[in-house]
């Protein structure tokens, strides 16, 4: 007999300056839509430059539009390490279509660039106020359903970044599902939330 699917695994990453804490309640709210599903949060590999106590995945010192995807490319290695070992933790190295990757700000900046470097072929992603830094062209395995959330009043990161991101996915031929928040700022919202639950359950559930 097949064995049964594995249970999915959730690997959340924070934001620039923050903590795995900092995404408790959207693993609570996300646990909702997906019972079965383990879920992790991870702390960057970096302390924060500004010595505030948390965490960074690259620094920001001196960032600039040009050499922000060469600082998310030298990230990619430890990011990637990180990923590793936790879904080797869980069991599922061979079984990557039941991992979902979900993060916000500089947390998502760099699961979309996990994603659409064609890096890492997982069942899902789903990215809230992503400052898209990956070179184009993007290159994300075709298996992978992608979500971009974008608060429409986001000052700290623009929107365009995800609906310019979200129509170079369609025009390659991978479409991906895009919310945009009206409203919202750099944040992530309670009803855009409850709508990546029911992405991520619809993908690994």
């Amino acid at each position: 007999m097949p064995k049964p699917p594995a249970d999915p695994l959730l690997i959340l990453l924070h934001g620039y300056s923050n903590n795995a804490g900092e995404l408790g309640w959207l693993g609570e709210l996300l646990a909702e839509h997906v019972p079965q599903a383990r879920i992790v949060r991870l702390n960057a590999p970096f302390p924060h430059e500004e010595g505030s106590g948390g965490y960074q995945w690259y620094s920001l010192a001196g960032v600039t539009p040009r050499n922000r995807p060469a600082r998310v490319r030298a990230a990619r290695a430890a990011l990637d390490t990180l990923l590793q070992a936790t879904i080797d933790e869980a069991g599922l190295s061979g079984r990557l279509d039941r991992v979902g990757l979900v993060g916000f700000s500089q947390g998502a900046t760099m699961v979309f660039d996990a994603v659409a470097s064609g890096r890492w072929a997982v069942g899902a992603m789903a990215t809230f106020a992503c400052r898209v830094a990956t070179t184009r062209p993007f290159a994300p395995p075709p298996t992978t359903p992608m979500l971009l959330v974008h608060g429409l009043q986001d000052e700290a990161v623009p929107a365009w970044n995800s609906l310019k991101a979200w129509g170079e996915l369609h025009r390659a031929g991978h479409p991906a599902d895009l919310v945009a928040c009206a409203g919202v700022g750099h944040d992530i919202s309670r009803p855009a939330a409850a709508y990546a639950g029911q992405f991520l359950a619809r993908h690994l559930a």
